[in-house]
């Protein structure tokens, strides 16, 4: 096998390393390990993520899911900016505009939750400002000097309660304000230690069922939620109708004004965006929508605190011809390798050609030689009237026209036209000395005659 075969090998066993590497990277874009942050072991969002965790098991059963139980939204923001998890269930309160839980925006929280990426909205939750009915609180203003759960401290409940009693002239960080998940709530409450609490969860959640069934507690209204829209557009209007918690106990007791905001899934743009879209698809499924009571895909895109994620956008815009965020992320996976291999085809074009102006500077040099051998020879017959002699160099001549044919034929002599203008003077030479042979041979009866030349068809 000749060099350009070798060279064609190699670059066809490149060509199928590279279809090989590509395929796995983009067969094994899914992690072996994805990682959630969801809430308290007995809050929504960790149920939520459990039945996440369930979906993908069942899609995708070499996948393994860990679910992080933490104090609720404001940790799980933190652990998303700070890359400990891929995904986590946040409430959309405006934390991110408002930079920390005081609200005061000192730029660097809005600055840390640059990189902090949407991937849907999932559900509706509604404040629940819950209070003993012993207690007679017409409105917020009575929580004053009332011991208070205003929920974990990174939660999104101490964000939002914090956010309604600031606008009451009262706050968060007061004494009689006590920051508990919402196990300790149910048991400080059971205790006598807290006459009233803001919890943040799904309307009637099986927790808030469980809670109000008992016929100790009502509801408080909210009579300035216009005002907390206003100053927060995160925060939307929700109305709870007299006695949704319904009962052997009625609760509320009547109509009751509060605030809601969306619960949704974030990411990090980071992740990867096959991913995201994943997990997204996995949260708009069948399954998960029924849990959620029929969540739709338009609700799931709504406005929210942060950016969409690219997955996201991909999986929403699935029916539209758009150039695919995944497929960028593997052309960028497969870059470096695309990079290799077109040095590598760079290199072996080169040497390809560099072998051809070798080739062809050889093949010539070659032809050059033969061309100055028979005009040696040219020169050498022309006062030469010794029939020997000439036969000698008619020898050479033959020699010389084997060789070159060969060459032809094993392209070691360029095919072109100096070829044929070689064989055409080699001919003319070889018909010369003939010819002169046979005038001699007329002059002198006693000479052999020479055995003759035939020229070259080629010519």
């Amino acid at each position: 096998m000749n060099i350009r075969g070798w060279i064609l090998v190699v670059v066809i066993l490149l060509c199928i390393i590279f279809a090989g590497v590509s395929y796995n990277r983009l067969a094994s874009r899914l992690p072996h390990t994805i990682t959630i942050a969801s809430g308290s072991e007995t809050g929504a969002y960790h149920h939520l993520a459990l039945q996440l965790k369930e979906l993908l098991r069942l899609e995708y059963p070499r996948i393994t899911v860990e679910i992080q139980t933490t104090d609720g939204s404001a940790d799980n923001l933190k652990r998303i900016t700070e890359g400990k998890v891929q995904f986590a269930f946040y409430q959309n309160n405006g934390m991110s505009h408002l930079g920390g839980v005081d609200g005061n925006d000192s730029g660097e929280g809005v600055q840390a939750f640059r990189e902090v990426r949407s991937a849907a909205n999932l559900y509706v939750e509604v404040l629940h400002i819950i209070v003993r009915k012993s207690m007679r609180a017409n409105g917020i203003q009575g929580l004053r000097g009332v011991n208070v759960s205003v929920g974990a401290k990174e939660s999104g409940t101490i964000q939002m309660a914090q956010h309604v009693l600031q606008h009451y002239n009262m706050s968060a960080n007061d004494k009689q304000m006590h920051t508990l998940n919402f196990a300790d709530t149910l048991k400080a409450f059971d205790s006598g230690e807290i006459d009233a609490a803001f919890i943040v969860t799904g309307s009637l959640s099986p927790m808030m069922r469980k809670l109000l069934g008992t016929g100790e507690y009502d509801l408080l209204p909210i009579q300035e939620v216009d005002a907390l829209t206003f100053k927060n557009t995160a925060y939307l209007s929700f109305q709870l109708p007299r006695s949704v918690y319904s009962g052997e106990h009625s609760v509320p007791s009547q109509d009751t004004t509060s605030l809601a905001v969306k619960a949704s899934l974030i990411t990090h743009q980071d992740v990867p965006a096959f991913l995201v879209r994943t997990m997204t698809q996995m949260a708009l499924s069948t399954p998960f929508r029924n849990r959620l009571r029929g969540l739709s895909e338009e609700f799931a895109k709504e406005e929210q605190d942060f950016p969409i994620h690219r997955g996201a956008m991909d999986f929403y815009h699935r029916g539209e011809p758009t150039f695919s965020s995944s497929v960028a992320e593997a052309f960028n996976d497969t870059l470096p390798y695309l990079l290799v291999l077109a040095i590598l085809v760079i290199v072996v074009g080169a040497t390809l050609r560099q072998n051809r102006i070798e080739k062809r500077r050889h093949t010539s040099m070659r032809l050059h030689e033969f061309m100055t051998r028979i005009g040696d020879i040219e020169e050498d017959q022309r006062g030469e009237t010794n029939p020997q002699q000439l036969y000698r160099l008619l020898d050479v001549l033959s020699r010389i026209k084997k060789r070159a044919v060969d060459d032809r034929v094993g392209g070691r002599l360029p095919a072109g036209d100096d070829y044929v203008a070689f064989m055409v003077q080699l001919d003319g030479l070889i018909n010369t000395i003939h010819t002169k042979l046979d005038i001699l041979v007329a002059s002198d009866g006693k000479v052999e005659t020479a055995p003759r030349v035939e020229p070259s068809g080629e010519s």
